[in-house]
């Protein structure tokens, strides 16, 4: 039997595959390093069990090399019993600690095992579901422990020998004697398509010679890899790695799914009057040089137009009643009453109101716009966690749109002495929206609607073929820059942050749609340090210990499960 060359076994390690299963699938491959990563995704199980198979390469000991690359001819297969005596008891219960057995009844049984790793491993999964059996919710109880003991096993490959790897096969066969395939076989093929990441990332770089490209719609040339990041012959799996091997999935597309705007909103009648009086003075605490703004081409203050909107509506969108007014008017009085409550020089008071009236010097399209999305930016977390993830992609995906525009209608942004309203940006936008808004997930889709020149706007854009138009635009988005968005916001230290995202609901929702042990993986844990190593901050505060605090790899695991986001294919 050939020997396995300690440089294929760092590769595959370097990829992410356990130390032990990646010796087997070497074998199996008769050394060729593609052909055992190939093994080590499309099938797991067989290689768990190889050791019981009669003839199978598996049941052979893996060669050894000593410090001069030679084979070793005295190691090549000794008997695992004799194997398992030449290790101390130390390092096997350090092991099994690892695997999520507690330290000292992983001691008494390697003691009572007499040092054999099988045997104790065994003996600590009977004395486990011994317990179980004796506990008051026994159903529930069971059920979760079948899948903890899988996923433990299973994440505890990396580092174990031929000995350990017989006793990790049998530990899974019993775990599937016990209960078959629960959350613990959702977490196998959970951590496959981590492993499938990673193996792509390497594959990127060994055939680019340079670091995969930071989004699939970046224009600037790759950067290489760092020194630290090559070290030992390995690179980092970073948010720009794993950005490299995805792409955005099915749900991350599709008609957003958000509540009325008059269902957040408890400002009406006598408290809305009273609300249009301080509008001007709110204005003029956290605007500077408001009362000099006017629109309507020069006809009323930006004061006068914000307080008849809070009351009426836009005047060109129709009567209060009107289908965009009846978003409108709850969405401003909303926005002001949350206003009102924050300090004059709050930031998030300031942009928001700054942001209102710059868009009251511009078209009743662009208000109708800017108020919806600051709405939307103020009452997201409302939503569902999905909802809130398809939310956060709206300001890429209006950019794509945008920046289409701009290469296709070249006069888009000159004044209305120069081109037809229906000509310029905000209308040729509102036609667009009118086309994909829908099944590409923008927001805003009934002011398009309503906008009076839509008719002429659409004549001017000229027949979309829609699937193709919306895969150009997929193709402008990027994987890199939303993965930052939601790390920046979903790990932001400040008690008073702006957040897209509700931290309360991730936890359930890991919980509920993966796995309890997925969803203690929400909460930043030292043991996994290095899977911070890129991010800013790399551990939370003291105060947020108990607040969600997302790795890449975490994140990512999180938004293929929801079908946000898929491998490259």
């Amino acid at each position: 039997m050939a020997a396995i060359s300690e440089e294929a076994l760092a590769d595959l390690e370097a990829m992410g595959f356990p130390v032990a299963a990646s010796r087997l699938a070497l074998l199996k491959a008769r050394g060729d390093v593609s052909e055992a990563a190939n093994l080590l995704l499309s099938d797991p199980d067989a290689l768990a069990h190889a050791t019981d198979g009669e003839g199978d390469a598996a049941s052979d000991v893996v060669s050894l090399t000593d410090s001069d690359g030679q084979a070793d001819d005295s190691e090549l297969e000794p008997p695992r019993k004799q194997a398992r005596a030449t290790i101390e008891a130390g390092p096997l219960q350090r092991r099994l600690t690892v695997m999520g057995f507690q330290s000292e009844a992983a001691g008494q049984a390697l003691r009572s095992s007499g040092g054999d790793l099988e045997r104790a491993v065994a003996k600590l999964l009977e004395d486990s579901a011994g317990q179980r059996s004796n506990a008051t919710s026994r159903s529930q109880g069971t059920k979760e422990a079948r899948g903890k003991c899988t996923a433990k096993v299973c994440n505890t490959v990396a580092g174990a020998d031929d000995a350990e790897a017989e006793a990790i096969s049998k530990c899974q066969r019993l775990g599937r004697k016990a209960g078959g395939t629960g959350r613990g076989g959702r977490g196998r093929r959970r951590g496959l398509k981590e492993v499938e990441f990673a193996m792509q990332a390497e594959s990127s770089l060994a055939s680019s010679g340079a670091s995969a490209a930071s989004s699939s719609s970046s224009a600037a040339p790759p950067s290489q890899p760092s020194t630290d990041e090559q070290s030992n012959g390995r690179t980092k799996l970073t948010t720009e790695l794993m950005a490299s091997t995805l792409v955005f999935g099915p749900a991350a597309f599709g008609p957003l799914q958000r509540s009325k705007a008059s269902a957040h909103v408890k400002v009406d009648g006598k408290d809305a009057r009273k609300l249009h009086s301080k509008v001007p003075h709110i204005l003029k605490a956290s605007v500077p040089g408001v009362t000099e703004m006017r629109g309507e081409r020069g006809l009323k203050t930006v004061t006068q137009m914000l307080s008849d909107c809070l009351m009426q509506g836009l005047f060109m969108h129709g009567p209060p009643s009107s289908p965009v007014n009846g978003q409108i008017i709850p969405a401003v009085r909303h926005i002001f009453r949350e206003m009102a409550e924050l300090p004059p020089k709050d930031p998030r008071r300031v942009n928001r109101l700054s942001a209102l009236t710059e868009a009251c010097q511009d078209c009743q399209q662009v208000q109708a716009r800017e108020i919806l999305r600051i709405y939307g930016e103020m009452t997201t977390q409302n939503e569902t966690f999905e909802s809130q993830l398809k939310y956060s992609l709206v300001q890429q995906k209006e950019a794509a749109l945008n920046r289409f525009i701009t290469q296709k209608h070249k006069k888009c942004d000159l004044d209305h002495t120069r081109v037809q309203p229906w000509q310029q940006r905000p209308h040729l936008f509102s036609a667009y929206v009118d086309i994909i808004g829908e099944d590409f997930g923008l927001d805003g889709v009934v002011a398009a609607r309503s906008d009076r020149f839509l008719p002429m706007a659409l004549k001017e854009v000229g027949r979309v073929q829609k699937q193709q138009f919306m895969e150009t635009l997929r193709k402008e988005m990027s994987v890199k820059e939303w993965l930052q968005t939601l790390l920046a916001d979903i790990n932001n230290q400040s008690s008073s942050a702006d957040r897209l995202i509700n931290r309360d609901c991730i936890f359930k929702w890991v919980q509920a749609n993966m796995s309890s042990e997925a969803a203690h993986r929400v909460f930043y844990d030292e043991e996994r340090a290095s899977e911070f190593e890129d991010h800013d901050p790399k551990e939370p505060m003291a105060e947020n210990r108990y607040q969600p605090f997302l790795s890449c790899k975490v994140l990512v695991e999180m938004l293929v499960s929801s079908e946000m986001l898929k491998s490259k294919a």
